[in-house]
């Protein structure tokens, strides 16, 4: 269901061009409960007149486009922080960082994130691995320190594999004071994923850690208030 809307939509915003989605159905069942199933058929059938009336919609619209030159999406980039394939936020040249934390308030925001580090077993149609780095705030906080400084707060166990901590590690701009080692076990997750990447099974969620953990802010990171600098008047 529209699975290349949205990456679509970011390409085109980097080429500076306009950008609207033209969506046919074709069928309910995948979410509709009181939809009857349908068969390939009749698919195919809704789908061949879907393609000619998307067709006749874009021939009228053609004819009525109007002038994009004055639209905003044009001038998407001038603002832009644009950078090297695959490059980390610790790559980005100094001036750069500047003016885009300039651009934020004039100095760059810190995230906390807070959830699990996990352990994943995944399997798909085409491989299977173990022990794989997972969680949540782990894809969270590894995402967002290409952008910004991010503080994981997080418990892991005693099993938690020393690789992995490295590779945490290495990600600039990730602060790990916050990730404790809680007990013997990390949590875990064992997930098994189909042709169709929307749909998996989980097989098996060992909680671990996370059973009793309570986060607790390092001394560190706690903001404390600051005195106003204004005079005291009688």
């Amino acid at each position: 269901m529209g699975m290349t809307a949205l990456p679509e939509a970011k390409l085109a915003r980097e080429a500076e061009l306009p950008y609207a989605v033209l969506a046919a159905v074709t069928d309910y069942d995948s979410w509709h409960a009181g939809h009857d199933a349908v068969d390939a058929a009749t698919v195919f059938a809704v789908l061949r007149k879907n393609v000619e009336a998307s067709r006749e919609a874009v021939r009228g619209l053609a004819r009525t486009l109007p002038d994009v030159t004055a639209c905003p999406t044009t001038m998407a980039l001038d603002a832009a922080l644009v950078t090297a394939t695959g490059c980390n936020r610790g790559r980005v040249p100094g001036a750069a960082r500047a003016y885009s934390e300039a651009a934020a308030g004039g100095r760059g925001m810190t995230l906390l994130v807070a959830g699990w580090v996990a352990i994943d077993e995944i399997e798909t149609p085409f491989a299977r691995v173990e022990d794989s780095l997972g969680g949540s705030a782990t894809c969270a906080a590894m995402a967002a320190a290409l952008f910004t400084d991010v503080r994981l707060l997080a418990a892991v166990g005693e099993d938690f594999p020393a690789h992995h901590r490295e590779t945490l590690a290495a990600v600039s701009g990730l602060d790990l004071a916050g990730l404790t080692v809680e007990g013997p076990r990390t949590s875990r997750w064992g997930g098994r994923y189909h042709y169709d990447m929307n749909t998996r099974d989980t097989l098996y969620t060992e909680l671990g850690v996370n059973a009793a953990w309570r986060p607790v802010l390092p001394a560190g990171w706690r903001i404390r208030p600051r005195r106003s600098s204004r005079r005291a008047t009688r």
